[in-house]
């Protein structure tokens, strides 16, 4: 419900200060609730490693299932 809650939030805000202009909400996490406010959900920034692919791709396969139009994921790499 907090993800919602904040993903309104942010619409909310957004549309008041830019009424003609639809939003774009990016949010870090996100229930299937929250794409009423949100078009995008973002898993955060991953360390580049085997595992951390791994949990991603597993993550991004379920936001696709759950509904989530858009899911981003990042890597970065640490030297």
């Amino acid at each position: 419900m907090q993800t919602e809650l904040m993903a309104k939030a942010s619409h909310d805000a957004l549309v008041d200060a830019e009424p003609k202009i639809r939003p774009f909400v990016l949010t870090r996490s996100a229930t299937a609730g929250a794409m009423r406010y949100a078009a995008s959900s973002w898993s955060g920034d991953n360390v580049t490693s085997w595992d951390s692919m791994k949990g991603a791709n597993a993550l991004a396969l379920n936001a696709g299932v759950s509904l989530l139009q858009v899911h981003s994921i990042v890597f970065i790499h640490v030297l």
